[in-house]
């Protein structure tokens, strides 16, 4: 959807004013009365009902409609851009790889480390033997140590770009020193050079520790955010509506880990004052809905938050509740 606007020089907007107070559709017959206001010639109104949802949710109700004619004047009354940073991630601990591992490739958190053990004790590289290929995996620290930072600030500076290099090491508060973070044993061990060498999930999860290991000293992404106030003068009074975009000015640490996905989108240039009008008016409320269930990687990041268990026992936790929902099925 987002590919298709950017493609047409349309974005979206949302109501945020109405009548010069925060808009908020209390009930059908106000919704109605506002889409009708800003252009939308309701048709038909049909009501259903879900019944997986709770409370007003529950009823629902659409609008058969299309745009009319004839609609107020929207344009641009206020633009304002700025840029905003984000910084790269800290290094893996326990936790977080396996909550990483679980989004990114639904691997279990079991299977983490059983992977993860075996790039510690050690694979068996050409010309080499068996070499650990990554530091101790059982660790809440994100403690790294001066040479393993120097020697990842001079690959940096080598081989992706001085530009992508802070002008100090990115330091991130630390728990334990008994270990250091989750990182790759030697930084110019490129996952590309060892493919070879790997099982399919080897490759993936060392790939994943070595470029959370490079990003994290790295230099910040710059993000151009833009956003746009719509105001329109209708029959029954003003509205106001926000569009919110943003672009990639500057890649820094996501040129090693790539660009996340996202719903933000793309705005055309806009000019203040410049004149826009509605391809589709879309009245929709959205309700509160319930927490979602557990998935491993938010059941870990809640064991943590809580105090409850070690990274050590995160797998075991998880399993052992695994296995008693089987045992009572």
């Amino acid at each position: 959807q987002q590919a298709f606007l950017a493609e047409h020089d349309a974005f979206k907007a949302e109501l945020v004013r109405w009548k010069g107070e925060r808009f908020r559709a209390a009930s059908q017959e106000i919704a109605a009365q506002v889409a009708g206001a800003m252009g939308l010639d309701i048709q038909e109104v049909r009501r259903s009902e879900d019944p997986l949802a709770k409370g007003p949710a529950r009823n629902l109700v659409s609008f058969v409609s299309r745009l009319a004619e004839s609609g107020p004047q929207f344009r641009v009354a206020q633009l304002s851009q700025r840029d905003r940073k984000t910084k790269p991630p800290a290094p893996f601990i326990t936790s977080t790889l396996q909550q990483t591992a679980a989004v990114q490739m639904h691997f279990s958190a079991s299977r983490t480390m059983r992977i993860a053990q075996q790039l510690y004790e050690g694979i068996s590289l050409p010309d080499e033997g068996s070499v650990g290929l990554v530091t101790y995996m059982r660790t809440d620290s994100m403690h790294l140590s001066q040479e393993a930072l120097q020697h990842c600030r001079d690959m940096i500076r080598q081989d992706i770009g001085q530009k992508y290099l802070p002008d100090k090491p990115n330091v991130y508060a630390s728990g334990s020193r008994a270990h250091e973070a989750i990182r790759p044993t030697d930084v110019t061990r490129k996952p590309e050079y060892i493919r070879g060498s790997l099982t399919d999930e080897q490759f993936r999860l060392y790939e994943l520790i070595w470029r959370r290991f490079v990003a994290c000293q790295m230099t910040a992404a710059v993000w151009s955010t833009t956003e746009a106030i719509i105001a329109a003068d209708t029959p029954a009074g003003s509205a106001e509506l926000r569009a919110l975009g943003r672009t990639l000015k500057f890649d820094g640490y996501l040129k090693v880990v790539g660009i996340p996905k996202s719903d933000d989108q793309t705005l055309p240039k806009l000019d203040a004052e410049m004149p826009v009008a509605p391809v589709r008016i879309d009245p929709r409320q959205h309700f509160t809905q319930p927490p979602p269930r557990y998935t491993e990687a938010s059941l870990v990041k809640a064991l943590e938050a809580d105090g409850i268990g070690r990274p050590s026992t995160y797998a075991s936790i998880i399993k052992t509740i695994q296995d008693r929902r089987t045992a009572g099925a």
